[in-house]
């Protein structure tokens, strides 16, 4: 058997499956499951990773594969009313080895504002604890629709969990910067002991609503102020950033041209004043301010 084609509106039903069932490593596994009225629980994302089998690996073997984790938050609002979280799983040449698809009906929404991002992170880290990951990518879709100030970051103890979890952590790209939120706090070392992923060169973070998921200005300095103290303990313990891509994307369409002029005014104060520090402890950086028609990203 080369696929495997999981579909169900209970994860009850899937996960435990898994335990009586095994596939090569080669094999190419997919999972979804929506969720809807029919469920009790209050996080489904949670009450997911608690299903799933202690010795997952043992019986989704294709997971000894991944090296490549996409993890996509979406929110579609114009058609089908619903969240998707879609996890895919890739080999080194980019093939697809494991994919998991939550779907959350609209009405459900409030139980997922809160703790999805955190939520989330922990099934990754549950599910693919045996991968020999070595690029993670987090994207949230339509962030203003979601309402990113009411959304709790990753907890710091949990962002540090994920990094150990995946020492061979090549490159790391985040989409919304509130996504990055206390991402600095993990990556800097604590005293006397070992640098977080050690082998991690490159990070990208991308803002596709140009200041609106940012936060205040001073919320934006603590972040910068975070990334240079934790960017100067890893260079100073030899594991030096070798890029940093800070992408930012204004989307003109329909959107108040003078909001869009102080917004473009804040991230090139942030330029001015952290360009050239960071410069000097990464080997490559940009800070780009991009123009998009809405929607285009």
């Amino acid at each position: 058997m080369k696929t495997l084609y999981l579909d169900d509106r209970f994860y009850e039903s899937i996960f435990p499956f898994f335990s009586r069932f095994a596939c090569l490593p080669s094999a190419s596994v997919e999972i979804l499951c929506q969720f809807g009225e029919e469920h009790d629980e209050d996080n489904y994302i949670q009450a997911s990773t608690k299903a799933l089998p202690s010795d997952l690996l043992s019986s989704l073997s294709p997971i000894s594969r991944v090296e490549l984790i996409d993890l996509d938050c979406i929110w579609d609002g114009d058609s089908q009313q619903q969240y998707e979280f879609a996890l895919s799983g890739c080999d080194a040449g980019g093939l697809p080895a494991v994919k998991i698809k939550f779907y959350f009906q609209e009405e459900l929404e409030p139980f997922l504002w809160r703790n999805y991002l955190n939520d989330q992170v922990v099934f990754i880290r549950t599910a693919f604890r045996a991968a020999p990951l070595t690029h993670l990518k987090i994207s949230v879709m339509d962030a203003v629709s979601i309402e990113p100030a009411m959304v709790a970051p990753v907890e710091h103890k949990e962002r540090s969990n994920v990094l150990k979890t995946f020492p061979a952590l090549e490159s790391l790209h985040l989409q919304e910067w509130f996504v990055a939120r206390r991402l600095w706090e993990a990556l800097k070392p604590e005293a006397d002991m070992v640098a977080l992923c050690p082998r991690l060169r490159s990070i990208c973070l991308m803002e596709t609503c140009g200041w609106s998921t940012v936060g205040e200005i001073s919320e934006a300095r603590k972040f910068f102020d975070d990334m240079v103290d934790a960017l100067q303990e890893r260079a100073a313990r030899g594991v030096q950033l070798q890029e940093l891509n800070l992408r930012v994307v204004f989307e003109e369409y329909e959107r108040d041209v003078h909001q869009l002029e102080l917004d473009r005014a804040k991230h090139s104060m942030l330029q001015d004043l952290y360009l050239s520090t960071l410069g000097m402890l990464v080997a490559k950086v940009t800070y780009t301010l991009e123009s998009f028609p809405q929607g285009y990203v």
